[in-house]
């Protein structure tokens, strides 16, 4: 009688074991409670690598790989050494599918200073993205494309071949992938799946920077009618 629940995967080493990976550093830059309703300032993570915190197999915990990153970022503006240089030490195809979802769904949650989620595959000695809190259901239509909310993002969609990347995974969402039909379509299929349940249980919650509040039925249904209408406008 306590409302829905949804169990949330952690990026840990369960998770590696699960998808199949090798042991491997995860790397988390994100930010406390404090943070977000105190006055306790943030760090900029692709500045500042003490920003990171960092899970590894045995006492491997340094940041040097981080660090390199972040040099990359900080170093070299030459377009031609920069793509040398970041295709290096990241899985620039898995970062650019990522940027081109979070166009796709409008997000710029993945900012300058939370929501920051890597993994150093040990083997292949490049870094990919963890896909974390991204707000894939939309706050509405209000971003245009190119949405280069951390310094990561910028130095990709500053660079012509991997913005050339970005656009094209991009285009392949919306035109096979995740067609607006097809998103709406799963909308109404997940909503008839909760929508008794839903209706049922007094412990909706409404959670942003402005606190946490219950939201009634009406609220529920309203709030669907607008997701579904930003799927429609966005890809447009």
């Amino acid at each position: 009688f306590d409302g829905m629940r949804l169990l949330l995967a952690q990026p840990n080493p369960g998770i590696l074991t699960r998808l199949n990976l090798p042991p491997g550093k995860i790397f988390v830059g994100d930010i406390s409670t404090e943070q977000v309703y105190g006055a306790v300032p943030r760090k900029k993570l692709y500045s500042d690598p003490s920003a990171w915190e960092v899970d590894g197999p045995g006492n491997n915990l340094h940041l040097s790989e981080l660090e390199s990153l972040i040099g990359v970022l900080n170093e070299d503006e030459n377009p031609y050494r920069f793509y040398d240089a970041l295709s290096s030490i990241f899985d620039v195809e898995a970062l650019a599918k990522y940027m081109a979802f979070l166009e796709l769904v409008g997000s710029v949650h993945v900012d300058e200073t939370h929501n920051g989620k890597l993994y150093f595959h040990p083997h292949v000695g490049k870094f990919t993205p963890i896909v974390w809190d991204t707000v894939a259901y939309m706050w509405g239509n209000e971003f245009a494309l190119d949405i280069g909310v951390n310094k990561l993002f910028r130095g990709m969609i500053q660079n012509p071949a991997f913005r050339d990347m970005k656009d094209r995974f991009l285009w392949e969402f919306v035109e096979e992938t995740f067609p607006a039909k097809k998103v709406l379509a799963q909308i109404d299929s997940e909503m008839k799946k909760v929508r008794r349940d839903l209706y049922a249980s007094p412990f909706k919650l409404k959670a942003n920077d402005k606190g946490i509040r219950h939201l009634s039925n009406r609220e529920v249904e309203e709030a669907v009618v607008a997701l579904r209408q930003a799927v429609v406008d966005r890809e447009q």
